[in-house]
Order: C-alpha cells, then sequence, then structure tokens
C-alpha cells in the first residue's frame, strides 16, 4: 500500500525525493486525495438532489446573512501549535460549524452549499496566497476537499440520522426531546467526518511514530490530533443553542447570538496568536542562551560551531528553512530541503547588504529579478571589528508568517555568530603569537650560544663583554677568537635591522669573520673584504653590517684592527684619564658593494689603557624625553670609575645607561666589550 501511494506521490510532485522526510505529508495528502475525490462527488450529486429551491427563494435574506457570519467565522479561526523535532504540527479550530449548524436545523440541508461555497473560497484565496509548489498545492487540495466531504456526505448522513428520528426544519424549540434529537445529528456529523478522516490521521500517526526524525514530537501531534477531535464536540453543539434562539425569538435574536459569537471569534483569533508569539519569544530566548553558553563551553577554534547551531537553531524556528554561510563558501547550517535552497546570486547578493531585508512572497527579488516563492527574510553576519559582511542567513518557509518578528532573534544570532568567530580568531592570532614567541625565544637560544660561553684568561689583560637584546633575537654580536700563535681577535658588530631577519644576518656574517680570520689572522681588512664578498653572493637582501675587528698580540700590547662603517672604538688610560684616541672606521660597512676595500692600521697598548668597543645601543640609547646617552657620557662614567676591573666598568656602564634610560623602552640591542692591559 505505502509503495503504491509513494508511486502515485512522486507522479503528482515533482520535487518528492529531493523534501527528505517532509515527504510523509506528501504521501498523506495523495492518500486523502484518493480517499476523498469519490466521496466528494457522491455528496455533491446528493447535496443537489437534497436542496430545496423554496427554501432559497423564501429564506434567501437569512440564508445570505449566515453566509456572512459562516465566512467571517472561518476567517478568524484559532489555533494551537506544538513542536514536532524540529517542525510544528498545529490544530485550527472555527466557531463557523456553530452558525452552520444552527442554520441546518433550521432550513434543511440546503444550508450545506453555504459552508460549500465558504470552502471554495477559502480554496481560491489560499491557492492564491500560497507558493507556487507541489506540496503546497496539494495541501490546500486535501484540506478543501476534507471540507467538502464534512459539509455534504457526512453533513447528509448525520441529518438522515436526525429525520429518521424525528427530527424536523426548523427545530422546534430547546425543549428536552428537540434538543436532544439536534444534539444527536451533530454528534453524529462529528463521527462521521472524523471516521472519513481516519485513515489519513493513522496513517501520518504511524508514520511519525516509526521516522527517527519525527518520534520525539509524536506525543504533541497526537495531542492535537486529539484536541481537534475534542474541539469538535465542543463547539459544534452550540449550533443546536442557534437555532433554538432563532425558532423561539426570531431573527433579532439570532442576529445578536452570531454577533456574540463573531466577538468570541476575535478574542480567540488575538488569543491564540498571542499564545504563539508569546511561545515563540520564549523557545528564542531560550535556545539563544542555551546557544551562547554551548559556544563558550565549547573548543575555543569555534570547530564546533556548525554542530552546535545544527542542535539550537531548527528548534528555535519550527517548520521553517535555515541557511547559514561563510563567505566565500563555508556552510555552518544547511537546515534547507531543495525547494528552498539559495542560489550563488543570492549569496553575491547579500555579500552587499549590511542590514536585515524582509521579502514577501511573490515579490520581486532583488538577485533574481522575479517573484520569491516563499516569504524570506535575509540577515548579514557582520564582522566583530570591522563590521564588513563576512557570513549570512536565509530564513524563509511556509508558516513564518509576518518577517519583522524574526528580524530582531535572527540578528541576535547573527551576532553571536559573529562573535564565536571573533573570538575563535582572536584564538587562533593568540596560539600562532605564542608560537611566534617560542620560536623567538629558541632562536634567542641558539643565537646566544653563538657567543663565546666564556672570556679566554690572558696573562697581563683583563677581558669583559656583554649583550643585551631589545628582542627575543638580536642583530649585535660579539666574538673572540684565539688564534693558534697566541695572538686573540675581537669583533663587535651591529646588523642594521632588528628581529629574526637580523639575526639570521648576523649568524652568517659571524660564520664568514670568524672563517675568514683564521685563513688571514695578521689581516684584519682582507678578513672584511673577503666576508664582504661571500656575503654579496650568498644573500639577497639590503641588509648590512658595521664591524670592527681586530687582532691583539698579547706579548706586546700591539692592536691590528679594521673597522667597517661601525662606531668608533675608544682607548683610554685610566691611570691619567685623560687621553682618549678615537679609533675611527677604515671602510665601509659590509654587505653593501662589492667593490668595497677597508684599510688596516695598528695601535699600541700600553699599561692601563682600556679599549673600549660598543654598538650604537649604548651610545644612542634614549630617556623618556628622547636624549641620547652619548659617547661622551659613556667615557665620562668609565673614567669616574677608575676601578682596575673590566668586569667592574662593564656593570657600571650598563647600570648607568639603564638609569639614564628609565622607562622609556629599550629602542636597540646594548653590546659592549672592554679589554684592559693591566698595569705594571
Amino acid at each position: 500500500m505505502n509503495a503504491l501511494l509513494t508511486k502515485i506521490s512522486k507522479r503528482l510532485h515533482p520535487a518528492f525525493d529531493s523534501l527528505g522526510a517532509r515527504n510523509i505529508g506528501l504521501i498523506a495528502d495523495t492518500l486523502a486525495f484518493l480517499l476523498y475525490t469519490p466521496m466528494v462527488l457522491i455528496g455533491i450529486v446528493w447535496l443537489v438532489l437534497e436542496t430545496d429551491q423554496e427554501v432559497i427563494q423564501r429564506e434567501w435574506p437569512m440564508l445570505l446573512t449566515l453566509l456572512v457570519f459562516i465566512a467571517l467565522a472561518e476567517r478568524l479561526d484559532f489555533f494551537l501549535a506544538l513542536s514536532m523535532g524540529t517542525e510544528q504540527v498545529s490544530t485550527q479550530g472555527s466557531l463557523a460549524p456553530i452558525i452552520t449548524w444552527s442554520g441546518v436545523l433550521l432550513f434543511g440541508p440546503t444550508v450545506f452549499w453555504l459552508q460549500f461555497l465558504v470552502a471554495v473560497g477559502d480554496y481560491f484565496y489560499e491557492w492564491w496566497r500560497a507558493p507556487r509548489v507541489s506540496f503546497v498545492f496539494w495541501n490546500v487540495v486535501r484540506r478543501f476537499l476534507g471540507e467538502v466531504v464534512s459539509c455534504t456526505i457526512a453533513g447528509l448522513l448525520a441529518l438522515g440520522i436526525y429525520e429518521g428520528l424525528g427530527g424536523e426544519y426548523p427545530l422546534p424549540s430547546l425543549q428536552a426531546d428537540d434538543f436532544v434529537l439536534g444534539l444527536v445529528a451533530i454528534l453524529a456529523h462529528i463521527g462521521i467526518a472524523q471516521l472519513f478522516d481516519l485513515p489519513y490521521t493513522m496513517y501520518i500517526l504511524r508514520q511519525i511514530y516509526i521516522s527517527p526524525e519525527f518520534r520525539a514530537g509524536f506525543r504533541n501531534v497526537l495531542l492535537v490530533v486529539l484536541l481537534s477531535m475534542a474541539t469538535s464536540f465542543l463547539i459544534e453543539p452550540f449550533g443546536v443553542l442557534g437555532a433554538g434562539v432563532y425558532s423561539g425569538d426570531g431573527f433579532l435574536a439570532f442576529l445578536m447570538f452570531a454577533t456574540g459569537l463573531l466577538l468570541i471569534c476575535v478574542l480567540l483569533y488575538r488569543l491564540s496568536k498571542s499564545v504563539d508569539s508569546s511561545q515563540q519569544r520564549s523557545r528564542e530566548m531560550e535556545l539563544l542562551e542555551q546557544m551562547s553558553r554551548a559556544i563558550l563551553n565549547g573548543p575555543p577554534d569555534a570547530s564546533a560551531l556548525p554542530e552546535i547551531l545544527k542542535t539550537h537553531v531548527p528548534p528555535m524556528f519550527l517548520s521553517s528553512a535555515i541557511f547559514i554561510r561563510l563567505y566565500p563558501d563555508r556552510t555552518l547550517l544547511d537546515h534547507v530541503v531543495n525547494q528552498y535552497q539559495p542560489d550563488d546570486d543570492f549569496w553575491q547578493w547579500l555579500s552587499t547588504q549590511k542590514e536585515p531585508v524582509a521579502i514577501k512572497a511573490k515579490e520581486i527579488m532583488p538577485w533574481a529579478n522575479k517573484p520569491a516563492i516563499f516569504s524570506m527574510l535575509t540577515v548579514p553576519i557582520l564582522d566583530a571589528e570591522t563590521r564588513e559582511t563576512i557570513g549570512g542567513i536565509y530564513f524563509g518557509g511556509l508558516r513564518i508568517g509576518k518577517m519583522d518578528r524574526f528580524k530582531l532573534p535572527l540578528q541576535s544570532l547573527a551576532a553571536q555568530i559573529a562573535s564565536a568567530l571573533h573570538s575563535a580568531k582572536t584564538y587562533q592570532e593568540t596560539l600562532a603569537h605564542q608560537k611566534t614567541m617560542q620560536e623567538l625565544a629558541f632562536a634567542g637560544k641558539v643565537q646566544a650560544s653563538f657567543l663565546p660561553s666564556e672570556l679566554p684568561q690572558v696573562t697581563g689583560w683583563q677581558l669583559a663583554a656583554t649583550i643585551d637584546s631589545a628582542r627575543e633575537t638580536c642583530g649585535d654580536f660579539y666574538d673572540l677568537i684565539p688564534f693558534p700563535d697566541g695572538k686573540i681577535g675581537f669583533v663587535v658588530a651591529d646588523v642594521a635591522d632588528k628581529g629574526t631577519g637580523a639575526a639570521l644576518f648576523m649568524a652568517l656574517s659571524r660564520t664568514l669573520i670568524r672563517t675568514y680570520a683564521f685563513e688571514y689572522p695578521d689581516e684584519p681588512a682582507t678578513v672584511l673584504r673577503a666576508a664582504n664578498q661571500r656575503i654579496l653572493q650568498d644573500t639577497r637582501t639590503n641588509l648590512f653590517v658595521t664591524v670592527f675587528y681586530g687582532v691583539l698580540n698579547p706579548a706586546d700590547g700591539m692592536l691590528t684592527y679594521a673597522s667597517a662603517g661601525h662606531n668608533p672604538a675608544f682607548v683610554l688610560n685610566i691611570k691619567d684619564g685623560e687621553g682618549v684616541q678615537k679609533l675611527a672606521k677604515t671602510g665601509i660597512p659590509m654587505g653593501m658593494f662589492d667593490t668595497g676595500k677597508w684599510k688596516q692600521q695598528s695601535h699600541q697598548l700600553a699599561p692601563a689603557d682600556v679599549l673600549i668597543m660598543y654598538t650604537d645601543g649604548v651610545t644612542e640609547a634614549q630617556d623618556i624625553a628622547g636624549n641620547l646617552y652619548s659617547e661622551a657620557r659613556l667615557l665620562k662614567t668609565i673614567r669616574a670609575n677608575p676601578a682596575l676591573s673590566c668586569n667592574h666598568m662593564r656593570d657600571t656602564v650598563v647600570t648607568d645607561i639603564h638609569e639614564f634610560v628609565g622607562d622609556a623602552p629599550q629602542s636597540d640591542d646594548i653590546t659592549l666589550m672592554l679589554v684592559m692591559r693591566n698595569p705594571n
């Protein structure tokens, strides 16, 4: 049976396979269509045969009045909506049957034509208003056929029972016997109509019960079905009262009765709308709060965001299609059947929007220049910092009603998504920064390993050196090179940059200088020239390095040196503290030109002479006002502390530099090397 219904449904609904679990309703509509169609034909023919033309001619003013009240009551229906997983099920009720049965008990089966005409009017109204898709059309057809069956064959069978028990038109009075007969007719009609609906109802209940997607909502669906049945038994019997009012007190009394019913209809209509809106708001607030907690408790990289949205968003907006996407093509949530699927033109258009845009069914869609099938609401997701559109939300469906009431919750949803993405971005940036800092710290350790682990002990001489990096890695370096013949090479250098690039350039320069130093042990200028040529061959950067390189013979104090654009070294005698000799540069910095040439010079270091080598981080250290430490202050500090210890002089200079700088940030690497010949 189910296979046959499925086959027929596929013929009636071209998009059957694309609708997924929703095809339960399609198959049920097909079953109802097959059952109701022959009954509708039989019912209409039967009603034609039972129609009393004299009643129409004689009572047309009253019939017209009944038609107006029935139509108004049908428009002012009330409903109860409950959730079924991510779908919404509802039962609708109306007080129109009270007026219909009041007329039927007064004027006989002819009044059923009024209900039929209202059903036809409702059908065309729904057909005109509904989206032009097959499953919506057949749902409207099924409801129309069910209404016709109710007001034709079911009603006529009920009147047959009424007449068989001795019932008369009009209802004579509200005396017990007459009241009971009228009540029996109405209850019989309810029972027969629900019996005709039973196959459709049982099929829906069974399919929902066995469906994994909808089974959780089975109790709600069953409750809706039972409430729908109970509503009919509670409402329609009042039709006897309406007929009795007319029979006993006339047209005006009935008019007041019907008007009172319409007022009740208005109250019920507004109440059901208010209750539904309140439930929707409560559901939105509760699920938004739950989603917010889930995001906060989830992984900081937002990797669980799609699953969180899938869990919380569809139940937030029941029976609605919702699609959430990040540009360029990352889908966060796809709770959309194929007939709702937004296309690439939509997403391209949404990327230019900064505010929500509501589009009613049949309005022209700005991205497609054609009418919309469904009402929809589009909400851009804006970056938390730049306010640029980074994604969007498509929201639409059959039961969403007015779009404005969904703007605020959807904007809140978009804001939560944007906040989660911003937090994830910040988290990733923090991880990247931490990783970079770890790598730089490791690079700093590697670089520090290039420095001499300890200074050599040379008879008659003292050596002291220090380096203080402004960053994790350093562009300054110093080196001491012991030669086999007892001479010692001193190197103090400064790469014209900071950071990792400067550190790599420093490592290359140190390696080349040390390599060529052993090849040309007594020729500092030749060492610089050879290292310069190799640097230019092996690198393609705009970096250069200033270098002071000297070779000392400890035996006689002769210093041979070359300076590649470096700060001048000083020779100061700590005994007399007066004369200062400047060892100026003898060539340009290394790494600039392959034609560079350097001269080498010599200087005799006497007892108590101190050779002061440093980088510009010493003399150009700045205080908070921008004042420079200067060469003069460096020499003054050493003169003012004529201790016979290089280590003491080094520590004094470094302390004085930090006191001078104060709270100002360190702007450059600080390197200082002191070589002192002991006094006799």
